[in-house]
């Protein structure tokens, strides 16, 4: 019902809606996909989006390149581009951001602003709103804020960074004390897991 109804004039090319008003607003976006309700609801100019999910891509207007699968994913977003997020609620808050991609529930559902970003596993980058930062794994720098440049892989890796920079954690619960602390590099499970400050390289299970 309502779906794809363009307010009445549709000028764009090869758009797919199924769902209770999705692409309800669509007029000279071109080759988008909407399916489920109120997926791509708002967007009018925005093009080669897909959106598959209740609520996904609800609020995108212009934006393109988009690719939003699972409840509520990518629901905020309005302008930002080239963004994929799979998983319900992954990049839920996302308003004008680009390039960043989210895979797994909740997966970077706080960034509204950051880009180039990359997030793996539920709840990665959880609570980010920074830039430049790649997580893969459950919880993995899920209470990072504003640190930037962090590479984290493996389930707890950094997970209670809040502001560090530049820091790089490989292995289950490397670097998982940190907060503030920046240019440190844990390699192996456990590997700096109580460490706070700069500066540290350990490398083995447990080291530091």
């Amino acid at each position: 019902y309502l779906s794809m109804c363009g307010n009445g004039t549709i000028s764009g090319d090869l758009n797919t809606a199924l769902g209770n008003a999705a692409s309800r607003c669509i007029t000279s976006g071109s080759e988008n996909t909407s399916l489920g309700y109120i997926s791509g609801l708002s967007n009018s100019t925005g093009s080669n989006n897909t959106f598959v999910g209740a609520s996904s891509g609800q609020n995108n207007t212009t934006a393109s390149n988009n690719t939003a699968v699972g409840k509520s994913s990518l629901c905020s977003n309005t302008t930002g581009s080239q963004n994929i997020a799979i998983g319900h609620s992954a990049l839920i808050a996302n308003t004008t951001a680009e390039n960043n991609t989210a895979v797994g529930f909740r997966a970077l559902c706080s960034t509204t602003t950051g880009f180039d970003n990359a997030a793996v596993g539920r709840n990665a980058l959880a609570s980010n709103t920074a830039s430049s930062n790649t997580a893969v794994g459950a919880f993995s720098l899920n209470s990072n804020t504003t640190g930037t440049k962090n590479t984290s892989v493996g389930k707890c890796t950094l997970a209670s960074n809040t502001t560090g920079n530049c820091n790089t954690a490989l292995g289950v619960d490397a670097l998982t004390t940190n907060s503030t602390g920046a240019n440190n590099t844990g390699i192996g499970e456990q590997a700096l897991r109580n460490a706070t400050g700069d500066g540290n390289d350990a490398l083995g299970h447990a080291a530091g």
